[in-house]
This record gives structure tokens, C-alpha cells and sequence, in this order.
């Protein structure tokens, strides 16, 4: 399964792609696609699950994530490459500013916009505090000297957390490459592949995440899926793209809600990437048809039963 770009990138260019890392000749078959005029565009949203699907959670989870602005996405189809990249929010004048002078803090922007003027000012005046304290304890010169130091001690650390940090990515990757579908493998990919995340405190405590691009060719994919599912009155229409390993027929008794959590913390076997398409269901399957051309692969219809989805036999 290929993978989007990476989230941290020590010696890339030293090194061939970690397993969750989109190739270069991926980015370079996609763009020429683009040059070219063969591609298909569809607006959609998206997230991605471990082993199942129950309806509610998948309901919450977009809604949440739609709050935060990271899983706004488009559906990316080309003659034989399948893409998801992501499609910007409209940014307020606050944050446009934020990203055309600081095009570094891009990323954090979610976080950013999420911080209220109260916490703004409390983030500032304990700025001011933390300086003036030391400016009183160690006078002016000795302030200044602390400050250097810390520094000088935060990039020492940095460095060191670096260095651990590549040698613990290249472990990661060896055990992913010796046993693609084991358990161990499907977690480190859905943690690695999909989603860029941190605590963002948006939202009771919610994590945020930066939607990362993600591609896949024929072979990279067990099972394209349609369903479409509906809440009160809103209707969802979804494709689920299936890695790792197929989708069974049902889940039966490991699709209950208590009973699938324990699978995805300890044995996951596949991961599931939703694909909500925005222009109802007449769109959603056109886009399922483009992108089954694609990939090589028949798209088989769903439903969610009491538990969770059901794949159906025709």
C-alpha cells in the first residue's frame, strides 16, 4: 500500500520510501496524469477506520472532523492511480494573513483558529510573566543568559530526539515490510498513513489531524465498497476503500461496538478508507465506477445492519 508524503522526513533522499510514504515516481505519474488532462475530480470528505465500520461512530467522526476543517478532500482519478488529496478550507482574514506570512504554521492552522482571544491572551500574558520572572530573579543579563541556554538545550534535545526518532521509523519499517498484512503492520499503517495528528483541545479534547495524500494503484487495494447510509434526514453517500484484507461478508459478533474496539487496539486486520462524496448518490456511484476502472476492481454494494456494515453478496 503506498502511502502519502511523509510527516517527518530524516535523510530522504538517503534512504527508500518508509512503507506509509508516497514514491516519488507515484507524485511524478500523478502529475504528468494532471499535465495531461486525465483526471477525474470528485469533492468528497473523508477518514479512515480500522477493521469495521458501525454507523453512528462514522457519522461522528466526519462531523468532527468537519468542525476542524481536515477532512475536506477530492477524489483524485487517473487511467490507472487512484488519489486523495486535500481540498483547503476557506480560511477567515485572521488566518489568510497567518498563512501568507508564516506559510510554516500551515499546518497548524486548525489549532490555531480554534484558540479563542481568551486563550490567546492567556498564552501571551504567561509569555510576558515567564520573561519578567526571570528578568527579576536573574536581573536583565541573566535573563537573557538563561534564555540562550534554554535554546542552546532545546535544539541539543531536538537533535537527539531526531536521531532516535529515524532509527525508531526504520525499525517500524522493517517489521512492516517482513509481514505486510500482521497486525502490528495494519496499526503502524493506519497511524502513519492517513492522518497527521495532534491534541488540539478543538472541541472538548478532540484530536486534530492534518489530512495527509494518499494513492493507490492496482494491487494496492482488496475492496472498493458502496453504501450509502442514512441519519435522521441526511444521507451520506460513501465509498470504502478496503486495505490490507477483504471485508467478510458480515463481522457478526466482532462488530459489536465494545467487542470491535478490543480488535482494533490488539487485532486489527484491515483499514478502511471512507470516502463520503458530496452530490448524492447518482455521483457517488459514477465515482465508484471511475474508480473500480482504475484499480482493476468490482464494487461490491453495503449496508449497515444492527451492528455494523454488511457487505453484500450481489
Amino acid at each position: 500500500m503506498t502511502g502519502p508524503l511523509p510527516a517527518q522526513d530524516f535523510d530522504a533522499a538517503d534512504r527508500p520510501p518508509y512503507p506509509w510514504e508516497t514514491p516519488p515516481e507515484i507524485i511524478a505519474r500523478a502529475e504528468a496524469y494532471e499535465a495531461a488532462g486525465q483526471i477525474q475530480t470528485i469533492l468528497c470528505k473523508v477518514d479512515e477506520f480500522l477493521e469495521g465500520l458501525i454507523r453512528p461512530e462514522v457519522f461522528r467522526s466526519i462531523k468532527a472532523k468537519a468542525k476542524q476543517g481536515v477532512n475536506l478532500a477530492e477524489l483524485h482519478v487517473y487511467p490507472d492511480l487512484v488519489g486523495i488529496v486535500e481540498r483547503p478550507p476557506a480560511l477567515g482574514c485572521l488566518a489568510s494573513v497567518i498563512a501568507f506570512l508564516f506559510p510554516f504554521l500551515l499546518p497548524l492552522l486548525p489549532l490555531l483558529v480554534g484558540l479563542t482571544l481568551l486563550r490567546w491572551a492567556m498564552l501571551l500574558a504567561l509569555g510576558v510573566a515567564f520573561l519578567a520572572g526571570l528578568a527579576v530573579i536573574l536581573t536583565p543579563f541573566g535573563a537573557v543568559l538563561a534564555i540562550v541556554l534554554l535554546v542552546a538545550a532545546a535544539m541539543i534535545g531536538n537533535r537527539l530526539y531526531e536521531s532516535w526518532a529515524r532509527r525508531n521509523l526504520d525499525r517500524i519499517a522493517r517489521r512492516i515490510r517482513e509481514n505486510p498484512k500482521s497486525s502490528y503492520a495494519v496499526k503502524q499503517m493506519f497511524k502513519r498513513a492517513g492522518w497527521v495528528r495532534w491534541r488540539t483541545g478543538i472541541g472538548r479534547g478532540q484530536s486534530g489531524a492534518e489530512m495527509t495524500a494518499r494513492f493507490w494503484q492496482p494491487g494496492d487495494v482488496e475492496q472498493l465498497i458502496r453504501v450509502d447510509v442514512k441519519s435522521r434526514l441526511q444521507l451520506r453517500s460513501l465509498l470504502l476503500i478496503v486495505m490490507d484484507n477483504p471485508h467478510p461478508h458480515s463481522l457478526g459478533w466482532r462488530g459489536i461496538g465494545a467487542i470491535l474496539v478490543f480488535f482494533r487496539l490488539f487485532q486489527p486486520h484491515r483499514r478502511i478508507y471512507v470516502v463520503d462524496v458530496e452530490g448524492g448518490s447518482g455521483v457517488a456511484d459514477s465515482a465508484a465506477h471511475a474508480v473500480s476502472q482504475a484499480l482493476g476492481l468490482p464494487v461490491q454494494q453495503g449496508q449497515f445492519g444492527w451492528f455494523s456494515l454488511t457487505v453484500l453478496d450481489h
